[in-house]
């Protein structure tokens, strides 16, 4: 039996195309929070949103103003 404390063993992770919308905010809200959960208790999916939005940014520094 699981503790409070223990950390759930996690399945199933979102896709990059769910991560990639979430990380650029066009997620419907009921899907948002559930990923956002996901996050919360996934590092190799947290890194994954840190790496699509780092890309994002670099791609929005090079548009022009």
């Amino acid at each position: 039996m699981k503790t409070a404390m223990e950390s759930p063993v996690i399945r199933h992770h979102p896709t990059d195309d769910v991560l990639l919308s979430y990380a650029g905010g066009s997620l419907a809200t009921g899907m948002r929070a559930v990923v956002a959960v996901h996050l919360e208790l996934c590092p190799e999916c947290r890194e994954r949103v840190a790496q699509l939005r780092a890309v994002g940014g670099a791609l929005l520094d090079d548009e022009p103003p």
